[in-house]
């Protein structure tokens, strides 16, 4: 379950690799909360796994560090609409609580819990939003600083790319679109996989890096003047630390969204 929750964490960018190996490791280090820790520590503990305990603790920890972050970002740049872009749409906002709500809904009750309606509801809505919010500033700093445009002569082997290069005939064509959005593209117009069959690529942005065959041909676009002399890469940028400190509480005072129910 862990694996499929950071897979799809990962699909939409919001993680690394090296970020769901950490979960994975946890779920088989500790599967369940140690027992000799509560004869020191009294957490509130819920039913389910207690990686699953690490997860929420993970990103309720590192929530304002973010928000607070790309509202900063938003403020300097003049961004600050992007920053309130999902507040526009109100509507996805609401479909987001009503599956979720079920769905977290039937869980509680299948795990015997009882549910104030009204609270339920204002909880879950005040989540979602939070979670847009929250989406959407991982966006903002995907682009405005974890990220950072080099010129190509500069580019070195094991660089990690955020655009993809790549030819359609004679034409060179940027694209940097993340992983969701070229899904979101495709769900909406299948089609498109057609086309890409008639694309070469020249370099992506697989995790691995550049390859120095990749850097070659990319210069020798720019010798061409087929392609400008800049490229985007990613910044490396550990979680690990958010991971830790998610573990720590978890360890320490248990699941933090129990103890808000509560």
């Amino acid at each position: 379950m862990i694996f499929i929750v950071g897979y799809f964490f990962w699909f939409l960018g919001g993680w690394s690799a090296g970020d769901v190996k950490e979960f994975l490791f946890i779920a088989a280090l500790i599967p369940r909360y140690p027992e000799f820790l509560k004869k020191y520590f009294s957490p509130i503990l819920p039913n389910y796994p207690f990686v699953l305990t690490v997860f929420i603790n993970t990103f309720l920890a590192v929530f304002p560090i973010i928000l607070g972050y790309a509202f900063y970002l938003s403020i300097k740049k003049r961004i600050f609409g992007r920053f309130l872009e999902p507040l526009r749409d109100m509507g996805k906002i609401a479909r987001s609580v009503l599956i979720f709500g079920l769905a977290y809904a039937s869980i509680l009750t299948l795990l015997g819990y009882e549910i104030d309606v009204v609270q339920y509801i204002i909880t879950v809505f005040l989540f979602s939003l939070l979670f847009h919010l929250f989406w959407n500033s991982m966006k903002i700093l995907r682009i405005e600083a974890l990220q950072e445009e080099i010129p190509i002569s500069l580019l070195r082997e094991g660089d990690v790319l955020a655009e993809e290069i790549y030819l359609i005939g004679d034409k060179v064509v940027r694209d940097n679109r993340s992983l969701s959005e070229k899904f979101k593209e495709i769900m909406k117009n299948p089609d498109i996989l057609k086309e890409d069959k008639n694309k070469k690529i020249i370099a992506n942005t697989k995790a691995a890096g550049v390859e120095k065959k990749e850097i070659e041909i990319l210069r020798k676009l720019v010798d061409e003047g087929k392609l400008e002399d800049r490229i985007r890469i990613k910044k490396s940028t550990p979680f690990a630390p958010a991971i830790l400190a998610g573990l720590v509480i978890s360890l320490f005072f248990g699941d933090i969204l129990t103890m808000i129910k509560l």
